[in-house]
């Protein structure tokens, strides 16, 4: 039973990613926020059991001058995504590789709590028959989505970046009549106050 996980990030480059703390923090420091939370992402993923097949699907190619991370692992399959908003990348992430593997979780980089238990949770409610696995986010999102088949629905007309995602999400799920299990709660980097929260965290690690 072939597992996989995909990482959805950006390249880090200074000014088009964490573009929502430029204002407050500047480019160089919001790659930084990109480029730690990214190296940590990573780090956590080298330590799946090697059964589980990782992909990066990246925004776009990389140049030259680009630094993924020294976590990075050259065995890992690089893919872009594809479609003209969120939902049209994820939807056809999912579409492609449900068609070869069992069970397809998708992650980003912005959770600094996220971790190989919390994955491997996931793709056990996916065995245990669960159509969807849904990691939910403190602003109302999610850190992780995984689907043991594809379902459009939760992909067209969506409130992508807002507060109302995850209970769209539901509803959707609900009214397809599909189950779905939550995992508990974490939390993601976006705006300037969960820096702070960041912070503190490296003050008690």
């Amino acid at each position: 039973m072939q597992q996989l996980v995909i990482l959805f990030t950006k390249p880090p480059r200074a000014g088009a990613v964490k573009t929502r703390l430029i204002p407050a923090l500047g480019e160089q420091r919001a790659l930084s926020v990109h480029q730690w939370l990214l190296d940590r992402t990573l780090m956590m993923m080298q330590q799946l059991p090697v059964s589980i097949k990782v992909q990066l699907c990246l925004t776009e190619p990389l140049i030259a001058s680009d630094k993924l991370s020294r976590y990075y692992s050259e065995q890992w399959p690089l893919c872009l995504q594809q479609g003209n908003d969120l939902g049209e990348r994820l939807a056809n992430a999912f579409k492609l590789n449900l068609t070869q593997a069992n069970h397809v979780l998708i992650i980003g980089s912005d959770c600094p709590v996220l971790t190989t238990d919390y994955i491997l949770r996931a793709f056990s409610a996916l065995e245990h028959k669960s159509d969807a696995v849904i990691g939910p986010a403190a602003d109302g999102g999610y850190v992780l989505l995984g689907l043991s088949l594809f379902i459009p629905e939760l992909f067209l007309n969506m409130p992508w970046s807002t507060p109302q995602l995850l209970s769209n999400t539901l509803v959707k799920l609900n009214s397809l009549q599909l189950s779905y299990q939550l995992l508990p709660e974490l939390w993601d980097v976006d705006v300037p106050a969960d820096v702070k929260r960041l912070e503190r965290l490296h003050l008690r690690d």
